[in-house]
């Protein structure tokens, strides 16, 4: 897990006049990662807004909530992963799971691309899947954005 460490010093005067000088790492996430949550946000944004089902059937606001949920759960995991944090224990166990839930997210979005494009090309009568433009953008918004956000992870452990 590629986290970025910065340090920052901190100078204060003690009351015999000596400088001391105190050290505080703090932990921010790798712009790969960064690159990974944006496509797949946009991926899963796409996917929302694009595949919305009308409201007068019964099963419409279901499949509208389903396609709801992966961005939702993505918006809270990456606004936390990405906030800077210390590097206290508690922290990093946190940013952890952080970034395990973003990893099932990417697995849940790869799997859902391969799905809709097998899908579109075996059983196209079928009506879902992809087989227009505006498909193959979501595809590859939201599989370019996991498949980042893996690389992201590999990357950060031959870093270690």
């Amino acid at each position: 897990m590629n986290a970025q460490s910065t340090l920052s010093n901190t100078t204060s005067n003690t009351l015999s006049n000596t400088t001391a000088t105190t050290t505080t790492a703090r932990t921010s996430v790798s712009r790969l990662e960064v690159m990974g949550i944006l496509l797949l946000t946009a991926g899963f944004g796409y996917i929302n807004g694009n595949f919305i089902q009308p409201l007068n059937t019964s099963w419409g606001p279901f499949v509208d909530v389903l396609h709801f949920i992966p961005l939702a759960a993505l918006a809270l995991l990456g606004l936390g992963l990405l906030r800077i944090s210390d590097e206290s224990g508690a922290a990093r166990a946190r940013r952890r799971g952080l970034r395990i839930g973003v990893t099932i997210l990417s697995v849940y979005a790869i799997i859902g691309c391969l799905v809709m494009i097998a899908l579109g090309a075996f059983v196209p009568a079928l009506g879902v899947g992809v087989q227009a433009f505006s498909d193959w953008m979501a595809v590859i918004l939201t599989g370019g954005g996991a498949v980042l956000w893996l690389a992201s992870l590999i990357a950060g452990r031959g870093a270690r």
